[in-house]
């Protein structure tokens, strides 16, 4: 009982920071990525 209760645990911090750590690096790449598509989708609209 105590190992399957382990596992569980362990399976839901990983889920966690799995979850946080993409976040946050889709959150820079967003914030790299938005002023480059609008420099460019300006330069092909004007």
């Amino acid at each position: 009982m105590f190992i399957r209760s382990l596992a569980i645990y362990i399976f839901l911090v990983h889920l966690l920071f799995v979850g946080l750590s993409s976040y946050f690096v889709l959150k820079i790449v967003m914030g790299e990525i938005k002023p480059g598509v609008q420099i460019a989708t300006g330069i092909v609209l004007y």
